[in-house]
């Protein structure tokens, strides 16, 4: 059954499944919207980037399996990915959003992400869910706790590039590889990185960045990083002429996202904010 096919299906039933803020009309029509343009994924203003990297890789290549993935989760509380199976625990299912298309400032994330990625990231929290980031008025970030608060609420949307990796074997991916630092400090990443993700590139691999994401701004581009913050995916060869590197890559809702947003970036500084990456197929 094709992706629009399972779609369709899934419009004519009724109820809320196992959503009871979530309405299946919101669903069907951001499935379609993504279906149209995979890079319409959007983490919103949540840490959801790793989920979101995964799903997006999933979904231009195999749509159907993610369609199906999203509307078994919101008809039956769980889904799978090939062997990665995931169930919504209650907190997800009852966060009451804010729904929407997510905006710069904005507290709102799509309803059909909030299944899709919230439930594959909370399904790998022990102690908290991610439907308690924030306080409990669901307003993201926003915590009496301050800094400590934040931190503590954030640990439970990041994603570990073990975790990514992780996520990846469970789906059967036959190949995944996780070259990482989480630090600068140690052992940095280099211009044989760089090559090493084009021979990746041209063999056909899903090839996931962790950086910091200053990268991704036309002001701090040239800024070093110590830690990472943020997940992208390579969505074109990166092309490294003159000394340069450039290259789109999904992030934030858009599937083309130019890499550098400014001047030429030197490979010397896109290193200063690059810290591996996780790549699969």
């Amino acid at each position: 059954m094709s992706a629009s096919a399972i779609i369709a299906d899934f419009e004519k039933k009724s109820g809320r499944g196992w959503w009871p803020h979530i309405t299946r009309q919101d669903v069907a029509q951001g499935l379609r919207d993504r279906l149209r343009d995979p890079g319409k994924i959007h983490q919103g203003p949540t840490p959801f980037c790793g989920p979101a990297s995964l799903l997006f890789c999933v979904l231009r290549y195999y749509p159907q399996d993610y369609v199906q993935y999203i509307v078994d989760l919101y008809d039956t509380g769980s889904g799978d990915l090939w062997g990665l199976h995931v169930e919504a625990s209650q907190g997800v299912r009852d966060y009451a959003g804010p729904w929407g298309t997510p905006i710069y400032g904005s507290k709102k994330i799509a309803a059909v992400d909030w299944i899709g990625l919230g439930t594959l990231r909370d399904s790998e929290n022990m102690f908290r869910s991610v439907s308690n980031i924030g306080t409990s008025s669901g307003k993201w970030y926003q915590d009496p706790l301050g800094t400590l608060g934040k931190l503590w609420h954030g640990a439970a949307g990041i994603t570990l590039p073990s975790t990514l990796a992780d996520w990846f074997k469970r789906a059967q991916y036959p190949s995944v590889k996780n070259v990482t630092n989480l630090g600068h400090g140690s052992s940095p990443m280099g211009v044989q990185d760089i090559e090493q993700v084009a021979d990746l590139w041209l063999q056909d691999y899903d090839i996931c960045f962790l950086i910091n994401s200053q990268m991704l701004y036309a002001s701090d581009q040239e800024s070093r990083s110590m830690v990472p913050s943020h997940w992208v995916v390579l969505n074109s060869f990166p092309d490294v002429a003159g000394g340069n590197i450039r290259m789109k890559v999904f992030s934030w809702g858009d599937g083309q996202y130019l890499v550098p947003q400014g001047a030429a970036l030197p490979i010397e500084s896109f290193l200063g904010n690059f810290h591996g990456y996780v790549a699969a197929r």
